[in-house]
């Protein structure tokens, strides 16, 4: 999965160069055929008002995500023109800055084997040496005057440095996207393993972690925490006459009745089906006491309507205390059995474990 990612984002790094870039070669590819009429040198404007033509075509092409073709055919239409121009007005003309470009977008085509990246380099060097040899050998700069040697280098200079510039910016655009895309992705999946994905509160696992670092904390010198089981009274009558959404319902609104009636310091998690567990920092028993029943009467004060039917809705809870002495596992088995206490003693009512 790793490696996919990995070839996407190439894929895409590739992509979006090759199209941002297309914009400013389109551009000076314009620039350059205006430099070759005033030469009159007509042959060298049609091939640059074709390659403007050819590159407008990469642009839309590479937004389709043509991504092999679009490649090859930039590779062909930038030899060419450097070609045709280095012969026709010679070397100091600077055509070649606009071949050395190509030269990171085929090592990042991730498109190619490694093979064929490194043999298409080899080859433009070999372009790029054979035409600056012939140049030298056959005299072809002392056929232009000196002054369009220089708007053309010039041209050809600005050209290189705004897409080495343009890639560079790309390319660091796109890993820094990335790199922020990774790190919302594993939020995401932390957040999915410690969150019950229903209710949006600390899955079982989770507050298991927060008791033991709390406990911990008493052990070093805290204050007793108190726990708050929490189970629904006739959660499967509500599921059978409104339906499992309807249970759904309950148990999400229930969430927010309990959120809203502790302290934001506290924790709340689903403890499994229609039960919850609530653990108040460095609460006493009595206090505890006080907040259950708190959480009891916002629950029963508060109407549950479903489909335009207020669902009837009542809790028991069951309180205990965590100190020094008390083992994590017997500070939830006691509020489980002051919960327990309470179903069998009517429901609706918080009970405390002495």
């Amino acid at each position: 999965m790793n490696e996919d990612r990995a070839d996407l984002q190439a894929t895409n790094d590739f992509s979006k160069t090759l199209n941002h870039s297309a914009l400013v070669i389109i551009l000076f590819r314009v620039v350059l055929a205006v430099v070759f009429v005033s030469m009159h040198h007509w042959p060298l404007v049609v091939a640059a008002l074709i390659g403007v033509c050819i590159w407008l075509r990469i642009f839309f092409d590479t937004q389709k995500r043509s991504r092999r073709f679009t490649f090859f055919l930039s590779l062909i239409e930038s030899v060419f023109l450097f070609t045709y121009t280095v012969v026709s007005v010679g070397w100091n003309s600077g055509m070649y800055f606009s071949l050395i470009i190509l030269y990171p977008l085929v090592m990042i085509n991730e498109n190619l084997k490694l093979i064929w990246r490194v043999i298409i380099s080899a080859a433009l060097t070999g372009i790029l040496a054979g035409l600056f040899i012939l140049a030298r050998r056959l005299g072809l700069d002392q056929t232009t005057p000196e002054n369009y040697q220089n708007i053309l280098f010039f041209t050809n200079l600005i050209q290189g440095c705004f897409l080495l510039i343009l890639t560079t910016f790309t390319l660091e655009s796109e890993k820094q996207s990335s790199e922020a895309k990774i790190v919302n992705d594993n939020q995401h999946l932390l957040t999915l393993a410690n969150t019950d994905p229903l209710t949006n509160l600390l899955n079982r696992r989770n507050m298991m972690a927060q008791i033991e670092t709390e406990k911990e904390k008493i052990e070093k010198g805290g204050q007793p925490f108190s726990l708050i089981m929490i189970d629904v009274d006739n959660f499967k009558q509500i599921n059978d006459e409104y339906g499992h959404d309807g249970g759904d319902f309950v148990l999400v609104l229930l969430s927010e009745k309990i959120k809203s009636a502790v302290r934001k310091r506290d924790f709340i998690s689903r403890w499994g089906g229609d039960e919850f567990l609530i653990m108040l920092i460095e609460t006493d028993l009595s206090t505890g006491e006080i907040v259950a029943e708190k959480v009891r009467l916002n629950v029963v004060n508060s109407p549950f309507i479903y489909q335009d039917i207020n669902i009837p809705v009542t809790i028991t809870l069951g309180i205990s205390q965590c100190g020094v002495p008390d083992a994590v596992s017997g500070c939830i088995h006691k509020a489980d059995l002051a919960l327990y206490e309470g179903k069998q003693a009517g429901k609706n009512r918080s009970v405390r474990m002495k």
